[in-house]
């Protein structure tokens, strides 16, 4: 069996057929006679550049980012960093700070200041009922109620430091804004926990499909941007707060989550969840438009038609591939199998079906671990982009004993 490298092992291979890499026998005699880590290909990285997505057919949004979230690859873009008003879509970043801070079953109670008036969007609450987290959760996101927002942003800011003369919503939006800038995310800033139109409120596409990923990820956050309809229990007697989703695709199954957003600077804003060859795939669009007429009633709506001629697009213009397949990927398997490495569960991978004969690998390997733990990633690439990575697992034990040069 071959013995592991010291250090970083890298090698590289291409569906086409061509094969460039680091021999396994050249590595173990730099390893023998220079006892140094092997800088394999030693240009290809600075040559590799990440996958840009291509722009969707024209559309009257004017941000789109539609991101296979399972995957972590973009699929199309339209100004997808530009900063632009995300009107209640700010609310998926509520829910995120409120998960960070709040337990599920603590329980708040509604004050005067939480109630907004009829020109928002709200659950209705009543001032001095009391709720838990966990239901105000489904009140922020299922029928998008500021009330909601304002009454969880002011439990959660209560806890938070910075006191005195800032007030707790006002704590909690700072912890809005440390929560993007500590994600990275470099084009949003929040001034208010539910939406509200203002000078240093925006985000954009990208950041949102982001976001929305991770809010995804949690199982309750999940489930409350996937429902319909729910009744909010009261404690004050009552038959309770029924609401439903003031998301179309929601409603009707086509999307599994998803999130709306309306103000006059904002346009149609829409965040949909949706799956694609196993996966989930969230699609942004802001600023799309809307018309209304003399009396405020909506007569069109872009957010809709345009998310789902994205949606329809995407099974024509890209394969999603299980890379564990034995020729999904050429020469993969068996380069895994010289490094016993194996794929950790990762899901299929969206290439564009104009490009799939470009479909390569690199892999990225450290040193040898206990079986079942990290060992590596493969970066899966078309051409000179990287496309999509994956983690790799050790499969068995390898041997560290250097090889004798008659083995080499």
């Amino acid at each position: 069996m071959l013995g592991w490298l010291g250090g970083i092992v890298a090698t590289s291979g291409s569906g086409s057929g061509s094969r460039s890499r680091v021999s396994v026998a050249m590595s173990m005699l730099i390893v023998l006679a220079a006892l140094l880590v092997v800088p394999a290909l030693p240009g290809e990285a600075s040559q590799r550049s990440a996958f840009v997505p291509p722009p969707p057919p024209p559309l009257s949004a004017a941000a789109v980012f539609v991101y296979d979230a399972t995957a972590g690859v973009p699929l199309f873009a339209k100004d997808a960093d530009a900063r632009l008003a995300p009107a209640s879509l700010t609310k998926i970043v509520t829910a995120l700070v409120v998960l960070e801070h709040a337990a599920l079953d603590e329980t708040v109670t509604i004050g005067p200041e939480d109630i907004v008036d009829e020109t928002q969007s709200r659950a209705n609450l009543i001032a001095g009922d009391t709720l838990t987290v966990r239901n105000l959760l489904v009140g922020l996101l299922v029928p998008s109620g500021n009330d909601a927002a304002l009454a969880l942003a002011r439990h959660v800011g209560t806890g938070l430091p910075g006191g005195g003369e800032v007030s707790a919503v006002d704590r909690f939006v700072a912890e809005m804004n440390r929560l993007v800038t500590d994600r990275g995310l470099q084009n949003s800033s929040f001034a208010n926990p539910s939406g509200l139109d203002g000078d240093d409120h925006y985000t954009s596409a990208r950041d949102l499909a982001v976001l929305t990923a991770e809010a995804i990820e949690n199982p309750t956050l999940a489930e409350i941007m996937g429902t319909s309809a729910a009744t909010l229990p009261s404690a004050l007697g009552s038959a309770g707060y029924p609401v439903n989703t003031t998301h179309d695709m929601v409603l009707e199954g086509t999307a599994v989550a998803g999130k709306t957003g309306t103000t006059e600077e904002a346009g149609g804003c829409l965040v949909t969840v949706s799956l694609e060859g196993g996966n989930q795939v969230v699609t942004v669009i802001l600023g799309a438009e809307l018309t209304t007429d003399v009396q405020g009633n909506r007569t069109s709506d872009a957010r809709y038609p345009e998310t789902r001629e994205l949606i329809a697009l995407l099974p024509e213009r890209y394969d999603w591939i299980d890379p564990s397949m034995p020729n999904a990927v050429p020469g993969l398997p068996q380069e895994l199998s010289v490094w016993d490495a194996s794929l950790s569960a990762g899901g299929r991978i969206p290439v564009p079906r104009n490009r799939v004969a470009e479909l390569g690998y690199r892999l990225v390997l450290g040193a040898p671990a206990e079986p079942g733990l990290p060992v590596g990633t493969v970066l899966f690439t078309v051409g000179s982009e990287v496309l999509a990575e994956q983690p790799l697992v050790q499969a068995a034990l390898l041997s560290a004993a250097p090889l004798a040069l008659s083995e080499v």
